[in-house]
């Protein structure tokens, strides 16, 4: 049985989660249109005091990240409080 850790993201996970992001646009055939890097995710979602984005974490008993998921909130004039998962 494997057992994961899931938890926030970190700072200091925003290379691990910009990897997993590459590799799945590679399995997508389409990197050429992936251009996230490991800056913008630290600027938009740990160094604003209104997030761009939220991200947890699942994380290996050795300590690598394994796999993410990226959502945001956002606002229906019809439907009230929503969230937008990503991945």
């Amino acid at each position: 049985c494997t057992m994961f850790v899931i938890r926030e993201a970190k700072r200091e996970d925003c290379q691990a989660v910009v990897d997993l992001i590459l590799e799945l646009a590679d399995y997508e055939k389409m990197r050429r249109h992936c251009h996230i890097n490991r800056e913008q995710l630290v600027r938009d979602g740990f160094e604003t005091e209104f997030p761009w984005f939220y991200c947890i974490v699942a994380e290996s008993a050795e300590g690598k990240i394994v796999g993410y998921l990226l959502y945001y909130r956002t606002y229906s004039t019809w439907d009230a409080r929503q969230a937008y998962m990503e991945d």
